[in-house]
């Protein structure tokens, strides 16, 4: 679906600024970013960068949901990353001056604000609060890729696929006062989340739903026993 981009209006910079990292920049850095940066608003299923696309720019996600794949063997996809609200997408191919290695997949309508390295690179040379920030973002970001690889890698399918829900209840939190995790996915996301076979996602889940460990409503789960579903995550 088509989509528009146009400069950062001072309506629209007011809420992100008004959050982490963006509330650490100065008047005049934030002016700064309100004029060399864009905004864009994505429908689902709409791509903000591409695999083997140059990294020139790193994205901030003012409110959405986005995933982050790879091809493995056989054109599987493989989800990488999930992000959501102020958080930056992007950031490690251009900090490498390498190119994308992965495709970025916008889950729900999202806005993006398009940050040019240049203006990244300044505000980090200039603002030390903001470049800590960034400094603890890499860091964080390497310890969940670790953990994440460790449970693909040694547990069972129950294991992989409870850890994937403890992953979404982390990452998106619950709905409105419920217990359902705030955010929908296909099966296939579920089953590629946790580096399995679609069949053994589904089967996984019902299982799961017959134990009471969480309802399923479509795309929709609801944990009902959240100390049953870390009790699965720890035995592997």
């Amino acid at each position: 679906m088509p989509y528009t981009s146009h400069p950062l209006s001072e309506m629209e910079a007011a809420q992100p600024m008004r959050r982490e990292p963006l509330c650490y920049l100065t008047p005049e850095e934030r002016e700064m970013l309100r004029s060399q940066c864009t905004i864009t608003t994505m429908p689902r299923h709409n791509r903000v960068y591409v695999e083997g696309e140059r990294a020139d720019k790193m994205f901030l996600i003012v409110r959405g949901k986005v995933k982050t794949t790879m091809q493995s063997v056989g054109d599987k996809e493989v989800i990488v990353k999930l992000a959501t609200d102020m958080d930056f997408i992007g950031y490690r191919a251009m900090f490498s001056s390498e190119r994308h290695t992965a495709t970025a997949v916008t889950v729900d309508e999202t806005t993006i604000i398009t940050m040019p390295k240049a203006v990244t690179m300044e505000l980090i040379g200039k603002n030390p609060l903001f470049a800590s920030f960034v400094i603890k973002l890499l860091a964080t970001e390497l310890r969940i890729v670790r953990h994440r690889s460790i449970s693909l890698l040694t547990k069972q399918v129950r294991g992989r696929l409870a850890d994937s829900l403890l992953f979404l209840k982390k990452k998106y939190g619950y709905a409105g006062g419920t217990q359902k995790i705030n955010v929908k996915l296909s099966r296939e996301e579920l089953a590629s989340l946790s580096n399995m076979t679609t069949a053994n996602a589904i089967r996984t889940l019902s299982a799961f739903a017959e134990e009471g460990v969480v309802s399923v409503d479509g795309r929709s789960i609801t944990v009902c026993n959240e100390d049953e579903l870390v009790k699965i995550s720890k035995m592997g």
